[in-house]
């Protein structure tokens, strides 16, 4: 079994600095941050759900 490609966690915070901010959860919201993360940003995607 492989590595997984990037750190995913969960929180019900909002951290104190982030390189990038997506707003929204959906499949444009993830891809970006999915893309962004993969890039080396620091990224929180932010989902009212």
């Amino acid at each position: 079994m492989s590595a997984p490609l990037l750190a995913v966690t969960t929180s019900n915070t909002i951290p104190k600095d982030a390189d990038c901010v997506v707003i929204g959860g959906g499949i444009v919201g993830v891809c970006a941050a999915w893309w962004l993360a993969r890039e080396g940003q620091n990224v929180v995607l932010v989902e009212k759900g």
